[in-house]
């Protein structure tokens, strides 16, 4: 069972309507639906750091498509607190690319964790714009849920995902990363 994040309210930085990529058809015909969406990474366990928490650990994402709503599921080591200890921090992003050499994604799916909750976001090329779906946590992981549209076209896609943990303390303060795959990005299947 999963319970909305932050009592089912997304934010943003910037409000703004999500990017459509949709081509009309031509006059007299019916655009073929693309086939869904299917793939999955499975990351090795413990690979977060020694002084991470379990649920920094990234251990399978999941994204999969459901007619116009794409489904991304990251299940972690452990259960995500609903809120962060208060000298914690916490984020979760599922990139979509559309260029192999490309440094930076084309679409990110983020989830900031803090004190205060967990709030998502959707970064676009034209920068963030107001979250267009739901965000869900689980016993072992979250969900993110948007429509298609909101990630461009994902029949030439590669995707990758990452968990960034920091714990602020005396003397010193700790940071983890895990990144899915490891190295690289996935091919988004169909």
């Amino acid at each position: 069972m999963s319970t909305p994040a932050a009592g089912g309210r997304s934010a943003s930085t910037v409000a703004g309507a999500s990017p459509s990529t949709a081509v009309a058809p031509a006059a007299g015909s019916a655009a073929p639906a693309p086939p869904p969406l299917r793939a999955s990474i499975t990351d090795p366990a413990g690979d977060q750091g020694q002084l991470g928490p379990a649920y920094a650990d990234v251990r399978e994402v999941r994204p999969g498509q459901s007619g116009d709503l794409v489904k991304v599921t990251v299940v972690l080591g452990g259960r995500p607190p609903a809120k962060l200890p208060s000298n914690e921090v916490m984020g979760v992003g599922v990139n979509f690319f559309h260029d192999q050499s490309a440094a930076e994604s084309d679409y990110q799916l983020f989830a900031d964790g803090e004190p205060d909750g967990w709030f998502a976001y959707l970064q676009t090329p034209s920068g963030f714009v107001k979250y267009p779906g739901t965000f869900d946590l689980a016993s072992d992981g979250m969900t993110f849920t948007v429509p298609a549209s909101a990630l461009g076209d994902l029949r030439h896609s590669l995707w990758s995902a990452f968990v960034d943990w920091s714990r602020s303390g005396t003397p010193s303060s700790t940071a983890t990363t895990d990144h899915a795959p490891d190295a690289g990005r996935v091919a988004v299947s169909r």
